[in-house]
């Protein structure tokens, strides 16, 4: 325990979790947890709802004078640390050696200089590497000062939370980040409890104004967020959150100035997250770089809610929340996994964890040429001259006149030489040069695509869409309110359009014959991932809960219980759904021909494709699970097909893109929607529709096949990026 000033300060662990009750629209079913019937949970603690972000909060943007200002109905305590920022954590940026000559150290913040520019604003966009959990995140500034002692500290301005119902043990968390200006930062927070005595006012005065310590630091700078939590010390409905920002001059040149950003503000039981890349690597070859991949399997939470992923070095790879990463050039790719917290299938609370930062290195792969050596075998014939002797006797008759003639041989030898060539033969090697190089990617290469009934629709690596093809009811035409929107992926119904944007929320057109393009309210921020069908649309939340509306002839939106928390895939099929949970999939909808009928003893599931009548199943080891109708041999899987990284089913047909980049494709055919043209080079995605298959290569080339007609296969104009 510690105290400071005249009320008691306990430095706990912090966390919660924004709890809201929604009512399900026709046919949408929504997931959450209803709220308590007398003061609620705190709300809005990821400062995204109204207009100005700050519903449910009190800005004060004014000087807060500590021990003098009042704030949540309590009069403030100074629990700054003013001996201890001269030797603060050196995370937070350094401070110089205090001595005597340098002049008085502060001893409060009441320093009688002039100081302005006190606001509170909701903002988008924070520091390179820095951003917001969901849409928004709180910043109060201190824009200027000038002191009149240097040294100075001075705090403001302030935001103070409505009170709200904290349960004794929970853990609440938040994300904070701090920045200098002028000079450094001076942060604080706390939990308010405005009810100490229990008597059930909430008077105002000392017995009933307790505050517990979250954070009170000065600071520099910081690489990324901060973490920070306070556990709640017992169960009241009297509680406030207090943050207040300010400035602290350790230059001692009196001008001063800083800002404060608070996030994510979540309660429920503490969780960590693991996390880990050690092995994972890339290249980056001629300009184009390795198939986009999966790290979702390299992380999880100790409260098995689904993790999601940012990337801090967005110029070298790209990564969507569900943990597909894009490479993009050379270097350290880092990538951010979080965890906002949530409600588990047995109703726990969890509040969010620390983020955990992992990177891993993209080789550079120059283009070189690859020789080919062809050996030229030129004989050299070098004779070796044996010799042979032959004796040949040539007789020699002397007479002697005697009564006897005896004759004398003389043996005269003559020498015959045989010339017996040895052949040795001296290759002389002649190398042909190949040279092979990889083309540099066009900056609108296709990163994710979808084909409904003859249109398709795309998002670029830029993040900008473009589409083509029939247009009756507008499902083609992009509108004028996308145009300059940054999207992270595209899905499509017969139709109609479905987009989620980078903000997290969920946009669409075309026709609406359904209900699947009126939105509920779920759905307009903190979504991860989509998937439309037929008539039917699927999302998944930033924590994992489900969310579907839409169609629901086949019951296709009325998941079951065990599917509406910890998703961490989904697919709309024509009219059932298909979801997966702690690596098992989970169906529901039309059966027919048995498209829900799970295979016994399926697991190890990262993703999972919708058909007309048949389903797929993506496995971590590359391989695919088919189950359904079988007539057009749409489970009939391709043999040698291995390292399969994405799957899409169509009607009555499948294609599957492998991490080298090669495209298989098998089932219907009447359209030729199933063969995959020859000649086609690296590629990056893939869609299967009802007629119509689309390709996009890394080097943005794109690839349509199947039906001709309607404008299925005409080429398109993105739209414009701001």
């Amino acid at each position: 325990m510690m105290v400071f000033g005249t009320r008691r300060l306990s430095k706990l662990m912090l966390s919660f979790v924004l709890i809201i009750s929604i009512l399900p629209l026709s046919s949408v079913q929504v997931f959450a947890v209803d709220a308590p019937s007398t003061v609620p949970y705190l709300q809005n603690g990821s400062f995204e709802t109204g207009a100005g972000g700050l519903d449910n909060w009190t800005k004060g943007e004014s000087r807060v004078n500590l021990g003098v200002t009042t704030l949540g109905g309590c009069l403030t305590v100074d629990m700054q640390d003013y001996t201890g920022i001269w030797t603060r954590n050196p995370i937070y940026g350094s401070v110089p050696t205090w001595s005597s000559s340098m002049g008085p150290k502060p001893i409060n913040d009441n320093d009688t200089g002039s100081f302005s520019g006190f606001s509170v604003s909701t903002v988008t966009t924070i520091a390179s590497g820095v951003v917001p959990t969901g849409s928004n995140a709180v910043k109060l500034t201190l824009a200027s000062g000038s002191g009149t002692n240097g040294y100075h500290v001075v705090h403001g301005p302030s935001i103070v939370s409505d009170v709200f119902r904290g349960v004794a043990g929970q853990v609440v968390t938040l994300d904070w980040y701090a920045q200098a200006g002028g000079d450094d930062a001076a942060v604080l927070g706390y939990l308010l409890d405005t009810d100490a005595d229990g008597d059930g006012t909430m008077s105002g005065t000392d017995a009933d104004c307790q505050e517990y310590l979250i954070l009170a630091t000065t600071v520099t700078a910081v690489s990324s967020w901060q973490f920070a939590s306070v556990t709640i010390p017992a169960t009241k409905e009297s509680y406030r959150f207090v943050f207040v920002g300010g400035t602290f001059d350790k230059s001692g040149g009196k001008a001063s100035g800083a800002s404060f950003w608070v996030d994510n503000i979540s309660m429920g039981s503490p969780q960590t997250i693991n996390f880990d890349l050690t092995g994972v690597t890339a290249n980056f070859f001629g300009g184009v770089g390795t198939a986009p991949f999966s790290i979702a399997s390299n992380a999880s939470a100790t409260s098995g809610l689904a993790v999601t992923f940012t990337s801090s070095t967005p110029t070298r790879c790209t990564v969507t929340s569900a943990g597909v990463v894009t490479v993009l050039a050379s270097g350290t790719c880092t990538i951010v996994a979080s965890q906002p917290g949530g409600e588990d299938d047995s109703g726990t609370l969890w509040a969010a964890a620390a983020q955990v930062s992992q990177s891993f290195t993209i080789t550079a792969i120059a283009p070189t040429a690859t020789s080919t050596n062809t050996p030229t075998n030129t004989a050299t014939s070098t004779p070796t001259n044996t010799p042979t002797n032959t004796a040949t006797s040539t007789p020699t008759n002397t007479p002697t006149n005697t009564a006897t003639s005896t004759p004398t041989n003389t043996f005269t030898p003559t020498n015959t030489f045989t010339s017996t060539p040895t052949n040795t033969f001296t290759p002389t090697n002649t190398f042909t040069p190949t040279n092979t190089f990889t083309p540099t990617p066009h900056p609108f290469a296709i990163r994710d695509v979808a084909v409904g009934a003859s249109f398709t629709l795309a998002v670029l690596q830029n993040d900008s869409l473009v589409t083509w093809g029939f247009n009756r009811e507008g499902q083609a035409s992009l509108p004028r309110w996308m145009n300059g929107r940054a999207v992270d992926q595209v899905e499509v119904g017969s139709n109609y359009a479905i987009v989620l944007g980078k903000d997290g929320r969920v946009y669409g057109w075309g026709k609406n014959d359904f209900g699947q393009l009126k939105f509920p309210t779920a759905a307009l921020s903190g979504v991860r991932t989509i998937s439309a069908g037929l008539g039917h649309v699927m999302a998944i939340k930033t924590n994992g809960d489900l969310v579907v509306w839409g169609r629901n002839d086949f019951k296709q939106t009325q998941a079951p219980a065990a599917a509406r928390k910890k998703i961490t895939a989904i697919a709309a099929g024509h009219s059932h759904s298909l979801a997966v949970k702690s690596g098992s999939v989970i169906a529901w909808g039309r059966n027919t021909w048995g498209q829900t009928l799970i295979p016994k003893g399926l697991s190890n599931v990262v993703a999972v494709a919708g058909g007309f009548d048949h389903s797929l199943a993506l496995k971590n080891d590359g391989t695919i699970v088919c189950w359904g109708r079988n007539n057009e041999n749409q489970c009939k899987l391709p043999n040698g097909m291995s390292g399969v990284i994405a799957i899409s089913a169509g009607v009555g047909y499948s294609l599957a893109l492998t991490r080298d980049g090669v495209v298989y494709g098998w089932g219907r055919n009447n359209f030729k929607q199933s063969t995959v043209p020859t000649g086609i080079g690296k590629v990056g995605a893939i869609a299967a529709g009802y007629v119509n298959s689309v390709i996009g290569m890394r080097d943005a080339n794109v690839v349509a096949f199947g039906d001709a007609t309607l404008g299925s296969l005409v080429s398109r104009t993105p739209t414009a990026v701001r």
